[in-house]
């Protein structure tokens, strides 16, 4: 089953009320093409990002910000988002990282490191960092180095 929008909806309906109507009216009626609704699509001009822009996004990704939250902010789609941020030779994030990497992030908070720190080693946003320490039970420092509770 699809679903579809409410203007796809509303298309169909006159299209298939203007049908029934045709086939009601006889089985030798001529029908004339051009009598034919016309049904026009909603297609959206997707938006061209200038040098500026991609620096913007750039800063945008760097500060943790999804490709998704970008698109959004810019009218671009976030395919083109992730597209022009490999092209600009930015590593894309992943969604969620392995049980290894998470392993290797604690290593590297409990020998010292800034969540910031781990972040950058690793390619992740500080917040990121925090989310997983927390969920592996890890106690985690204030930004003087004291244990938080």
């Amino acid at each position: 089953m699809v679903g579809l929008s409410r203007a796809d909806t509303e298309k169909w309906l006159y299209l298939l009320n203007w049908s029934k109507q045709a086939l009601a009216d006889g089985p030798n009626l001529a029908v004339d093409p051009g009598a034919a609704p016309v049904v026009e699509r909603d297609i959206r001009r997707q938006r061209m990002l200038t040098d500026a822009d991609m620096q913007e996004v750039i800063e945008m990704y760097r500060s943790g910000k999804t490709t998704r939250q970008i698109a959004e902010a810019t009218g671009a789609h976030r395919h083109t988002i992730a597209n022009r941020l490999k092209a600009a030779g930015i590593k894309l994030r992943r969604g969620k990282i392995s049980n290894g990497e998470v392993a290797k992030l604690i290593r590297l908070y409990e020998s010292g490191l800034s969540m910031a720190a781990v972040g950058e080693r690793l390619n992740l946003d500080a917040q990121t960092v925090l989310n997983y320490l927390r969920k592996a039970g890890v106690p985690t420092r204030d930004t003087k180095g004291r244990a938080t509770e």
